[in-house]
């Protein structure tokens, strides 16, 4: 009977409160009054909703904003004292310079922020950051890339790997620009980074130069199969270790870039342009490159003036890919216009048909280069 009477009760709330919680309370005071104890709980509960949605409208959350964080942590509705729990943090980030638009995207991509301590984590997590970042704009940089910094304990993960970087001789201004641009790839267990960064530095990167973090960065966000699968991907398309290291050496990034995405990336440059793979590999940055929006209008470009013998050989993959769009288009496209009306559409993807040359005529005009 007890049990029946606990739960058409708790069918009558709104469900925010725990079951063992009520059940706990029946079992203590058997003759309490169901009545009267449903609506003050209704009562209270009520008060303690319209608090926490009115302290967050204060901050600037708009009504679906706010629905949207209770539904993903409807305890922010039960369990937490609005001006004991909530106040205090969101006062906070207020008083560090966290914009209201910057705490409503913090908050509503990781509402457990407010679910850790301000004293015990919080605080200590900002004023960690702040030692190495030096400025509050910077720190809270770092916030809106990661709120995983606030989760987490710094000292114990961050704090090693920075001294680490710092042993081999990065320069702190690096340290810092990465710890603000990439910092969940600081959040390692030390156990794991050292290891990485003695390859990194086996593999010839130098400390001083950008490149030395990003291959940390990398491989840091490859699993050992991931990037075995990887090594695999280039390996099919003709790519020996050597020319796979060396890629990575000039472009890290290439190492980043999904199985798909390389996949996709070879396919055109070898099955379609007719280019060798040890000639594609000496511009890793085409694999980063958008293969739709950057890569295809710009071979087409090329081998189209190539064939027509407007242009001449003497320019390398790399040159056409890394060149600026301002400069490539003055280059090869507005610059032979008159000669040929279609080019600009044919860059932008708009000629419904266009003469090009050939696969085979395409690799004579361009595997020499």
């Amino acid at each position: 009977m007890l049990r029946f009477l606990y739960d058409k009760l708790l069918k009558n709330t709104t469900g925010v409160i725990e079951s063992t919680q009520l059940y706990y309370i029946l079992q203590k005071k058997p003759s309490v009054n169901l009545k009267s104890f449903s609506r003050k709980v209704h009562s209270e509960i009520s008060e303690r909703e319209n608090s926490v949605v009115s302290l967050f409208r204060t901050y600037g959350f708009t009504e679906t904003e706010i629905s949207g964080l209770i539904s993903r942590r409807p305890e922010l509705l039960s369990s937490y004292n609005p001006n004991k729990a909530l106040k205090p943090k969101l006062e906070f980030f207020n008083s560090i310079g966290v914009s209201s638009s910057d705490l409503v995207k913090i908050l509503s991509a990781d509402p457990t922020v407010l679910e850790r301590s301000l004293k015990n984590q919080i605080i200590p997590s900002y004023q960690f950051l702040k030692s190495i970042l030096d400025t509050d704009a910077s720190v809270i940089a770092t916030i809106k890339r990661s709120s995983w910094v606030l989760r987490n304990d710094l000292r114990k993960y961050i704090d090693p790997n920075v001294a680490l970087l710092r042993d081999h001789g990065v320069p702190e201004s690096r340290i810092s620009s990465y710890l603000k641009t990439q910092p969940r790839a600081f959040i390692q267990i030390p156990k794991r980074f050292r290891p990485i960064v003695e390859v990194v530095k086996e593999m010839g990167f130098d400390p001083s130069k950008n490149s030395f973090v990003n291959a940390i960065l990398v491989l840091t966000g490859n699993s050992k199969s991931t990037w075995e699968r990887k090594l695999e991907v280039y390996r099919k398309w003709g790519w020996s270790d050597d020319e796979i290291l060396l890629a990575f050496k000039k472009r890290p990034d290439c190492m980043a870039s999904s199985e798909k995405k390389i996949n996709q990336v070879m396919d055109f440059l070898i099955n379609k342009m007719g280019w060798n793979a040890s000639y594609v590999s000496r511009c890793p940055m085409v694999v980063l490159s958008s293969l739709e929006n950057w890569t295809i209008p710009r071979c087409l470009v090329v081998q189209l003036l190539l064939s027509k013998g407007l242009i001449k050989k003497g320019f390398s993959l790399s040159s056409m890919i890394e060149m600026p769009k301002k400069r490539f288009l003055s280059n090869f496209v507005t610059k032979y216009q008159i000669k040929f009306p279609e080019l600009l559409n044919l860059y932008e993807g708009k000629a419904a048909s266009v003469e090009l040359a050939t696969q085979s005529q395409g690799l004579d005009c361009i595997k020499n280069l």
